[in-house]
């Protein structure tokens, strides 16, 4: 068993204050912000459009995280309160939700700007795991994925009722800093072809939390919802699951058609105009 270890907020006014899961969080967005725009640099890309990538990308995971706890996993609340409550960004999210709501609002921009989308998004998704490191570490001090009572030893005793459970925050956390982030360094250095980042994400995360989501509460013990025996997590690894495998064809048709412009007769010197023509096709 890990022992709990207690973080204190700071209180600063009212309901205003400092919390470790905030910090963390905040921490999260501007390391991985530095991440993306390091590697934008190290590829060539232009450091505002990762800029404005990743804005439009946390913003829109705020938005998913909230919209996707209000109708999936608190309807009850949304139906007392009415459509108010969907505007209540802050008070109640869904980190399943949110890794929708941003790489959603991702492709939207990326998509309004017609340009290199493959490895732009692998930038972003790179940048992602490293945020999501600190974002499950949040989740691990706030303990807001409990799950079921346990011996294993990796459990932790719960604040609430000090009861040793599986802390699927922690789990995350664990899984992402040994599985998720050593896959995009492997990648990098294999120099893998546009999209393979992304894949690997959608691919590697999937499978394992939707295992995850069986340790968690039940919803009548106060844990989360299910619809026909799963949680909305788990049909959303599903969907995202069944794009991986797409991408994979994807990323393999992609990395043909790049390196028949490259095989190609032409004169020194278009070689590269056409891979860069093909890449602003995307």
């Amino acid at each position: 068993m890990i022992p709990y270890v207690k973080i204190p907020s700071v209180h600063i006014y009212g309901p205003i204050g400092i919390h470790p899961f905030g910090v963390l969080v905040a921490t999260g967005i501007l390391v991985g912000t530095w991440v993306a725009l390091r590697r934008a640099r190290q590829t060539g890309i232009e450091a505002e459009a990762i800029r404005a990538g990743v804005l439009w990308s946390v913003v829109a995971g705020f938005i998913g995280a909230h919209l996707v706890h209000a109708f999936f996993y608190a309807p009850v609340r949304l139906s007392v309160e009415g459509p108010i409550y969907l505007l209540k960004l802050w008070d109640g999210i869904s980190s399943f939700g949110g890794f929708i709501g941003g790489f959603i609002g991702l492709l939207g921009y990326l998509v309004w700007r017609r340009k290199g989308m493959l490895r732009e998004v692998d930038i972003i998704l790179e940048a992602f795991v490293v945020g999501w490191i600190f974002g499950r570490a949040g989740c691990t001090l706030a303990f807001d994925h409990p799950g079921l009572v346990t011996d294993f030893f990796l459990g932790m005793p719960y604040p609430e009722d000090g009861l040793v459970r599986h802390n699927l925050g922690f789990y995350e956390f664990l899984y992402t800093l040994g599985v998720l982030f050593p896959a995009q360094l492997i990648l990098r250095r294999l120099q893998a072809p546009p999209g393979s980042h992304v894949t690997s994400v959608f691919l590697l995360y999937c499978p394992a939390r939707f295992g995850f989501d069986f340790l968690r509460l039940p919803d009548l013990s106060g844990g989360d919802r299910r619809y026909w025996g799963l949680t909305p997590a788990q049909y959303g690894c599903i969907a995202i699951f069944v794009i991986g495998i797409a991408m994979v064809f994807l990323v393999r048709w992609n990395a043909r058609r790049l390196q028949r412009a490259a095989e190609a007769e032409l004169p020194d010197g278009v070689v590269n105009t056409a891979i860069e023509t093909a890449d602003e096709a995307e």
